[in-house]
């Protein structure tokens, strides 16, 4: 059966190449030759899910926070993991659980966070320094023309 996967809100980051949408070829696990949600979880466990298996999937289904939407229509409205999915149907994971990355990202942050603190340590040019506001000193000349007299009184 041909479906479309989508991954996103940091999900992507857990599959292999972190690629966002999936094109699979999913074959029937039952005998009635249909593919339900729980059969394409596991499927997408063994053959996507490259790390951090956990981030994704909690005992049979996905993490309390995991959106799932089955053509546009929210996965509990369509029966949950008895769900069955028919041919060329899109599948979408969301991740709603902002602030929580996986292992790859928090390396990546942390090598990030790291370059920055090593740049700023041994950049000392002046360029790399915060420019800094210049205030004026002097007054601006006054229009008037009777010699430099202006309508607002000396301070």
């Amino acid at each position: 059966m041909h479906l479309t996967l989508e991954f996103g809100g940091g999900l992507e980051l857990l599959l292999d190449k972190s690629t966002k949408v999936h094109k699979v070829d999913v074959q029937p696990n039952d005998g009635d030759g249909k593919v339900v949600m729980k059969g394409l979880l596991a499927w997408v466990k063994s053959n996507l899910i490259k790390e951090r298996p956990e981030m994704f999937l909690k005992g049979d289904s996905v993490r309390p926070g995991v959106l799932v939407l089955i053509n546009d229509c929210d996965w509990e409205l369509c029966g949950g993991l008895d769900a069955e999915l028919e041919e060329k149907d899109v599948v979408v994971f969301i991740s709603t659980l902002h602030g929580v990355t996986c292992g790859a990202e928090k390396g990546r942050q942390r090598s990030r966070q790291r370059n920055a603190k090593r740049r700023a340590a041994t950049c000392m040019a002046a360029a790399c320094r915060p420019p800094t506001r210049h205030r004026r000193h002097c007054r601006k000349p006054s229009s008037g023309s009777d010699g430099g007299e202006s309508d607002k009184g000396d301070d």
